[in-house]
């Protein structure tokens, strides 16, 4: 069977940054990409439905008007009902990656200074990790953060990385934590008679269209996880799968790099290929434009307790969808957000990839 996976984010992808005492992302510190998948024997009537809809409610939508999430339609909870009934007929499986920006540095952080992938088995060691992102997220000076992001996009120095490491520890006011920090200053400092390189100490660098270094991009730990867990937990291994992704004019080569790693080294063999599109010619994305970018109102209306009637009868609207989000935060976001909606939550299920 042949399927299709169309992707789009909402708020902006762009590196993170701390200066000034202040991120560059505090108008958008959440992002968001969704995707939905679909069998291709499908897609023709799928889509000519969908467009009969869309042209119910404005003639030109869908055709000559793009269908934006940004835009304050009038008919808006009227739409989104009609959408999940054709989820419902053509069994679209949609899956949803809310990321907190601020957390995912200090992920990475946990992943390289205190429970670093060379020294640790992490499927083991996953609720741990949590637990101590969630103490460094409350307790950490941010300016620590983005000193961090500094030190990993600009160096490759194991000096600067030590010295990084012997001040977040001090930094740190729990001494297990300050202990485990021990041990990997220990480690770096024979780096080599353990075979590795200064680049297995910092996170991967990749390199955004412009050929500026990133570390730390929020859409691609989000993509590597849809397509990981949509390959390996949703289809068969001799399904094939096409990807259609929004147009990306910043990050398309790093999103074709990472697909043909798990193609290639994570031997993630049903994926067939990947193509960007532009939203403005294709209403196939703009379906899970729409899908995504009022996910992401509902999340940050429910963590910010604003909203309104109306947006708790959109919340209601799309409940059916919000049990496939997969929500990389803190514990308290996640649980402020699936308590309000009533549904019971667990750890999200890891694919099992082979390298």
């Amino acid at each position: 069977m042949k399927y299709s996976l169309f992707l789009d984010e909402s708020f902006n992808t762009g590196e993170p940054k701390y200066s000034n005492g202040k991120w560059n992302f505090y108008r958008q510190p959440y992002f968001v990409l969704g995707s939905y998948s679909i069998k291709d024997n499908c897609i023709e009537k799928f889509k000519k439905e969908f467009k009969d809809i869309l042209q119910k409610y404005n003639n030109k939508l869908g055709t000559e008007v793009e269908l934006k999430s940004t835009a304050n339609y009038k008919f808006k909870k009227e739409l989104l009902a009609d959408m999940i009934k054709l989820i419902d007929k053509y069994e679209i499986d949609v899956y949803i990656d809310i990321s907190n920006k601020k957390y995912k540095v200090v992920m990475y952080l946990v992943e390289y200074c205190i429970y670093p992938y060379y020294m640790y088995n992490k499927k083991n060691l996953r609720t741990q990790c949590k637990i101590i992102a969630d103490y460094i997220y409350n307790n950490l000076d941010e300016n620590k953060l983005g000193e961090f992001i500094e030190l990993c996009n600009n160096n490759e120095n194991i000096s600067d990385l030590n010295k990084f490491l012997n001040n977040l520890k001090v930094c740190i006011g729990d001494s297990k934590i300050q202990e485990k920090i021990k041990e990997v200053i220990l480690h770096i400092e024979n780096y080599e008679e353990k075979n590795l390189q200064i680049k297995n100490l910092y996170p991967v660098k990749d390199f955004n269209n412009k050929g500026t270094v990133t570390s730390f991009l929020p859409n691609l730990d989000a993509y590597n996880n849809i397509i990981a867990s949509q390959s390996t937990l949703l289809f068969k291994s001799y399904n094939k799968i096409s990807i259609y992704h929004d147009t990306q004019d910043q990050f398309s080569n790093c999103i074709k790099k990472w697909t043909e790693i798990m193609k290639d080294d994570f031997n993630i063999n049903n994926i067939n290929n990947i193509e960007f599109i532009d939203s403005k010619d294709e209403v196939l994305i703009q379906f899970i434009d729409y899908i995504t970018g009022n996910i992401r109102i509902c999340f940050s209306n429910i963590i910010n307790n604003s909203h309104s009637k109306d947006d708790r009868e959109i919340i209601g609207i799309l409940k059916p969808l919000l049990t496939r989000c997969n929500i990389v935060s803190v514990k308290s976001e996640q649980e402020k957000f699936f308590y309000k909606l009533g549904i019971r939550y667990r750890n999200t299920s890891v694919p099992n990839i082979k390298r």
